[in-house]
């Protein structure tokens, strides 16, 4: 079930000491905190807030309603104070949820508070652990960024004239849109828990050969893609080629047929779309009539072929979006 969130801006009693409603628009790079001044939550205060992946609670002795979260879909992590009582009843509806994050140093109140969230799917981590790991994470994503094979331009380098040294500024300026970013965090988000506590060095390792992974699969995918487009386009010039051939023979057949050639426009244009998306040129998401036109006969065949999935295309957030219909 899906949940959207029309709200303008967050909501608070007249005292501040609740908050009534948030919305996506309150949140800031997926990080929110609680004022303050607030003690309680009420009933579906952050309904439909798919943009919160961070939450942090400064207060411990804050209350929580019952499907204060509901929607929160992609909420990974909450950041708690020593001393808080709240626990895992809070945030059923929360199926994302990893990470527990709470500011001490006393390995007892670690224990306390893992005690209030049972299940495994958690990580309970001390702050200090949890900053160690996000900056392990960013060494990992500049790693990344910094390598010019692990930009998707770096096999065709040559023919565009392009100097190996820019692929890294493009691939920074790309951001979440690079394609080596996007499975890093896609592999990130795959991992299973790992003992962190006093096991850095380890996990650190493990960061290291999810790089490794990611700059191989990077290029793969980046070739397949362009391997792809180029025998979409020949399909494309075959096909137009056909048509100019048919209106020379017969001027007027498309015009006796506007059905069909409405149709041919339409299918030419989502081919022609999509070869630009596997270009890196837009970003594009498809109707359900055209995935059903792309998945057949020889560009159905095409994209199989390539390992190239209309069910899955990524959405650039700054890109162009184009609807196909």
């Amino acid at each position: 079930m899906v949940f959207f969130c029309f709200r303008l801006s967050m909501q608070l009693s007249k005292d501040r000491s609740q908050i009534i409603s948030v919305s996506n628009d309150d949140i800031k790079e997926g990080y929110f905190i609680i004022p303050d001044t607030v003690t309680y939550i009420q009933y579906e205060a952050f309904r439909g807030c798919t943009e919160l992946r961070t939450l942090c609670l400064p207060r411990k002795d804050i209350t929580i309603s019952c499907h204060a979260f509901i929607g929160c879909t992609n909420l990974t992590t909450i950041q708690l104070p020593e001393g808080a009582t709240i626990g895992q009843d809070k945030f059923t509806d929360c199926t994302e949820l990893k990470y527990i994050v709470v500011d001490t140093n006393q390995d007892d109140e670690l224990s306390r508070i893992n005690g209030l969230f049972k299940s495994v799917l958690f990580k309970v981590l001390k702050k200090s652990t949890y900053s160690q790991i996000l900056h392990l994470q960013n060494m990992a994503y500049q790693k990344i960024i910094q390598d010019p094979q692990a930009n998707s331009l770096f096999p065709n380098q040559d023919s565009l004239g392009l100097v190996v040294d820019i692929l890294p500024l493009i691939s920074a300026y790309e951001g979440k849109e690079h394609l080596a970013s996007q499975l890093l965090r896609s592999e990130l988000a795959k991992a299973s828990f790992m003992e962190i506590e006093g096991q850095l060095d380890k996990y650190k390792e493990y960061l290291d050969s999810i790089v490794q992974y990611v700059k191989l699969n990077n290029l793969i995918i980046a070739d397949q893609r362009s391997q792809c487009a180029i025998k979409l386009e020949g399909y494309v010039n075959t096909i137009e080629s056909l048509i100019e051939y048919k209106c020379k023979q017969h001027p007027r057949f498309f015009a006796c047929k506007p059905e069909l050639d409405a149709q041919l426009c339409e299918q030419l244009m989502a081919v022609k779309q999509l070869i630009l998306y596997l270009r890196e040129k837009v970003s594009c998401t498809l109707s359900s009539k055209a995935i059903d036109y792309l998945s057949q006969g020889f560009v159905g065949k095409t994209l199989k072929r390539y390992n190239v999935d209309l069910y899955n295309l990524p959405l650039h957030e700054n890109g162009l979006n184009k609807a196909i219909s």
